[in-house]
């Protein structure tokens, strides 16, 4: 069954645009401890879906930086402001033949597609706190929907 990762990018600054705001220094520690346990987890991934906005393109190449290797990327503007079912939409167009994907976006979106897309056996805390990823498969890409994804894991980094 193919892997899913639904991640919220790590802690970001202030002081600037939105889409425009960079890591802090913890945030690039977040991403990269998360890196370090997918790369170990995961034989690397296929596909990263990611928001175009400067924070979560950090979170990004914190992951690697983690030792998380990617077959390729899709850097998405729709990902800054997506709602959980253009999510939805998104991954149901991935190749069958793709079998891991991490997704890096924002809140409320990230915790919101991880509760809705859930069959319910993980318990998964309220919001995602910056850095936070929910783990898990899904029988299909094609069927990516409520209830169609078994959360196996959520890690959320200690700083």
């Amino acid at each position: 069954m193919p892997t899913l990762v639904l991640m919220r990018h790590a802690k970001a600054g202030t002081g600037v645009r939105d889409f425009d705001r960079p890591l802090r220094a913890e945030g690039r520690q977040q991403a990269a401890w998360v890196g370090s346990i997918l790369a170990a987890r995961m034989n690397g991934a296929d596909l990263a879906i990611v928001s175009a906005a400067k924070r979560a393109q950090e979170t990004f190449e914190g992951l690697k930086s983690g030792g998380l290797t990617f077959r390729q990327a899709w850097i998405e503007d729709f990902m800054y402001d997506a709602s959980w079912d253009e999510l939805a939409v998104a991954l149901r167009d991935i190749p069958r033949e793709v079998r891991s994907v991490v997704v890096v976006g924002h809140e409320p979106t990230m915790s919101a597609t991880t509760e809705l897309l859930s069959d319910g056996t993980y318990q998964l805390p309220q919001g995602f706190p910056a850095g936070t990823c929910a783990i898990g498969t899904v029988e299909d890409w094609a069927y990516v929907g409520s209830h169609s994804l078994h959360i196996t894991d959520v890690l959320t980094p200690p700083m």
